[in-house]
């Protein structure tokens, strides 16, 4: 009996070592999970509720009809109303019409007779800087109140000739798409060699090497 009695003492004991290494296992894992940042966590998620205004509020008020460009990128959401009237630069982007060609001799005898208006398109800080004598500065894309004056200071049927920088400068034709289609003038004429035409034929006269 007292065999018996020591056996069932010694499994009771064992069993409580065994249950005291589980614990301090038990203890010294969560210890380690709760140190390491790749441990487990256990969290609980709610469906955060969309602010007043955002996109899935349903008491954001409508965005307006109309056309819109919409630039997005991950964190900014920016929204550009556009209007569809052109702007006065825009209509001077129109193609030009066909107009007759002049080249500089031919139209400084027109200037020098009185029998035509010289129309300097560039920007006006190149007019200012230096133009053919006699001409008049109006740059291409010109605002509204600009054209009205030009309108208003010369009749439609007024003889035109209109010059740009050069051969590779698109103002000229830009200009008398306005002259003709803007504002009805009916006699434009263009120098397509413009400004740089003008100075290399004064060179020349000035060389005594003119045609």
């Amino acid at each position: 009996m007292s065999t018996t009695g020591e056996q069932s003492v010694d499994r009771n004991q064992l069993g409580l070592r065994m249950a005291a290494v589980a614990g301090a296992a038990l203890v010294v894992g969560l210890a380690f999970n709760s140190a390491n940042p790749l441990g487990v966590r256990a969290t609980l998620s709610a469906s955060p509720k969309p602010a007043f205004g955002s996109r899935a509020d349903p008491a954001r008020p409508a965005a307006p009809a109309g056309p819109k460009s919409v630039y997005e990128n991950e964190t900014v959401s920016l929204s550009v109303e556009t209007e569809a009237a052109p702007s006065p630069a825009t209509a001077a982007l129109a193609p030009a019409p066909a107009v007759p060609s002049l080249t500089w001799p031919e139209t400084s005898k027109l200037l020098s007779a009185g029998q035509i208006v010289l129309v300097d398109a560039r920007a006006a800080v190149y007019y200012q800087t230096e133009h053919v004598p006699g001409a008049v500065s109006l740059p291409a894309g010109s605002p509204p109140a600009d054209l009205s004056a030009f309108a208003a200071k010369y009749p439609r049927n007024t003889a035109l000739v209109v010059y740009c920088g050069s051969l590779k400068c698109p103002l000229s034709h830009q200009l008398v798409a306005v002259l003709t289609g803007q504002l009805g003038y009916t006699n434009v004429r263009e120098i397509p060699g413009g400004f740089a035409e003008y100075r290399q034929f004064e060179a020349q006269v000035a060389k005594g090497s003119a045609p």
